[in-house]
């Protein structure tokens, strides 16, 4: 237990500098900026635990470095975890663009056609395909978007990713 609690406080030292660091500044890149930042403060916050735990210098009684490495592949796995969940809800997501929408409409609701009218590609799919491109994902040539090797490197993965799982590429 006092691993898995040391684990989830130190998996909330990244999302706190996050929070305050966007406050300040927002990155073009942002996943990236959230990677980097919290692959630093994680490998800072285990040094610094190590080094206070007298881990670093051998002391006798002092964690194994074992119990460091459970902490870091935990920080890591949140770390997953969030850069997942951020980029779900750093552009519109579709599904909660519309669950807001009928969220205002409460409670009379929203007639089909208004509801779908609203749904242009102004709202779901534009902010998408600039994200593609500032990302590197995609670029356009010669008139058409194409992926870039950036794009295609990530497009196999997915594409691996739901070949193991057994289910078919969507959205």
């Amino acid at each position: 237990m006092p691993l898995l609690l040391t684990g989830a406080l130190l998996s909330v030292l990244p999302f706190v500098l996050h929070w305050a660091l966007w406050r300040v500044y927002l990155p073009r890149r942002q996943t990236r900026a959230i990677v980097l930042l919290a692959l630093v403060v994680d490998a800072v916050s285990l040094l610094g635990l190590a080094w206070s735990q007298g881990t670093l210098a051998g002391a006798p009684g002092a964690p194994s470095p074992v119990v460091y490495a459970h902490l870091g592949l935990f920080m890591f796995a949140m770390l997953c975890a969030y850069v997942i969940t951020y980029s779900a809800l750093e552009a519109d997501s579709p599904t909660l663009v519309m669950v807001q929408m009928l969220y205002e409409a409460r409670p009379q609701g929203l007639e089909p056609e208004k509801f779908l009218a609203r749904l242009g590609d102004d709202v779901l799919v534009l902010p998408r395909v600039r994200d593609l491109e500032r990302d590197g994902m995609a670029e356009v040539r010669q008139g058409r978007y194409v992926l870039t090797p950036k794009g295609r490197s990530m497009a196999k993965g997915f594409t691996l990713f739901a070949r193991l799982q057994g289910i078919g590429l969507g959205g």
